[in-house]
């Protein structure tokens, strides 16, 4: 039967984000990069043309102070994404693995695990628990509590090592 062979997910990506065209034009002169002023998909063009007023004119500049900011904080939502994927391709057994599509930003897309100068997003290092052969992972029925109520969740260990375990104790705290 299918279920009998290996099943791997081949293609799945983050979204696009949200640039720093602040440290863009500085990386390029005053400039920004061709790859975005001549973008080949009018789509594409018309979403960066105006990129900057439309961030003032919705006053993202007085939410986030800057594109460097609002760059930030979309990778970080943007890793959350990519780790709830990650994690519920892991809690199912049948998946035998995955492959990241988009991994560098290319052409008019400002996507990828990657940015345009080759330069590891923020979150790289937090992605690269993700893939490590043993994973830990909360089975999150609810996300939201008010203070003083119950959490409860069961935990799901996704074991490709070859180590055996025995006697294993797992240890969380909560942060925030």
């Amino acid at each position: 039967t299918a279920m009998d062979k290996p099943f791997f997910i081949n293609e799945f990506a983050g979204p696009v984000y949200f640039p720093d065209l602040d440290d863009m034009k500085r990386r390029g002169g005053g400039e920004l990069p061709w790859v975005i002023t001549r973008m080949p998909v009018p789509c594409h063009k018309e979403l960066l043309e105006g990129y900057g007023d439309r961030y003032r004119e919705r006053g993202l500049d007085k939410v986030y102070g800057s594109f460097a900011k609002l760059s930030e904080q979309h990778q970080w939502f943007a890793f959350r994404q990519l780790k709830d994927e990650i994690e519920q391709m892991r809690k199912n057994p049948e998946i035998s693995g995955y492959a990241i599509t988009q991994f560098n930003s290319i052409g008019p897309y400002n996507c990828g695990l990657i940015d345009y100068y080759r330069e590891p997003r923020i979150f790289c290092n937090e992605m690269a628990k993700l893939h490590k052969p043993d994973l830990v992972i909360i089975d999150w029925t609810r996300v939201n509590y008010w203070s003083g109520q119950t959490f409860q969740a069961n935990m799901i260990l996704s074991h490709h090592s070859e180590k055996p375990l025995k006697n294993c104790v797992v240890r969380w705290r909560l942060e925030g």
